[in-house]
C-alpha cells in the first residue's frame, strides 16, 4: 500500500479538522476555512465538501490547502501530527508497455474527474439557490401561500444533498453510471435545476 493510502485509511478528515482546532457539529458540519464562511457549509467525514466554495477532496488535500503545502509535505504532517504509523512503499520495477499504459489511465481518470467536477459543481450552485430560496420565500404566517421556489426548495434540498454525497463518496462504478446518465437528468429535472445543468452542457 503506497504512502497516501496509508496516511488515509488511518486519519479521517474529520479527526484532521478536529485535531487542528476546527469546532464539527454532530451533523459533520463546520466553518470551511477556505473561504469566508458565516456558517458551517463544509461537512467532513473520512473526506470534505464545502456547499459555500465548491472545494472538496480527501484529508491530505486538506492539509495541503490548510497549512498552504504540495501534497507530499501535508501527507507528512499528518503522520507527525497523528502520529501515524507507515511503512515504505514497496515499487516493483517497471515492466515494458506499463508506462504507457499507466498514463492512458490516467488520461482517462483525468477525464473522468473533470466530467464530476463539472457535474458537482451544477448541484453545488442549486444546492445553495435551494437553501437561499427556503430562507428568502419562508412564509411569515401561517395563512400566507407558499412560494413555489419555497415549496422547490423544500422537496429538493434533501435529494441534492444526497446526489453530492454520491458524487463524493460514491463507489466509481455509481459516479461513472450517474455522470453517464446526465441528459435523462437533465430532461426530467426541475426548471431551474435543468437551466443550471443545460448551461454547462
Amino acid at each position: 500500500m503506497g504512502f497516501y493510502s496509508q496516511v488515509k485509511k488511518q486519519v479521517s478528515t474529520r479527526e484532521a479538522a478536529e485535531h487542528y482546532g476546527f469546532k464539527v457539529g454532530r451533523n459533520g458540519m463546520m466553518k470551511c476555512p477556505f473561504h469566508d464562511d458565516r456558517n458551517p457549509s463544509m461537512k467532513v467525514d473520512q473526506n470534505f465538501i464545502c456547499f459555500g466554495c465548491q472545494e472538496k477532496g480527501d484529508v491530505i488535500r486538506f492539509v495541503s490547502k490548510l497549512f498552504d503545502l504540495p501534497p507530499y509535505d501535508a501527507a507528512v504532517k499528518l503522520t507527525e501530527d497523528m502520529g501515524l504509523t507507515v511503512t515504505a512503499e514497496n515499487r516493483p520495477g517497471v515492466q515494458p508497455g506499463i508506462r504507457k499504459k499507466a498514463k492512458r489511465e490516467r488520461t482517462e481518470r483525468q477525464q473522468f474527474e473533470q466530467s464530476v467536477d463539472r457535474v458537482y459543481g451544477v448541484y453545488c450552485d442549486y444546492f445553495r439557490l435551494l437553501n437561499q430560496w427556503a430562507e428568502e420565500y419562508a412564509p411569515r404566517s401561517p395563512t400566507e401561500d407558499l412560494h413555489p421556489l419555497f415549496v422547490e426548495a423544500m422537496h429538493q434540498r434533501e435529494y441534492v444533498e444526497y446526489l453530492l454525497d454520491l458524487l463524493l463518496y460514491g463507489s466509481s462504478v455509481v459516479v461513472k453510471l450517474f455522470c453517464n446518465t446526465y441528459g435523462l437528468i437533465i430532461r426530467y429535472s426541475s426548471p431551474c435545476l435543468k437551466w443550471c445543468l443545460i448551461s454547462i452542457v
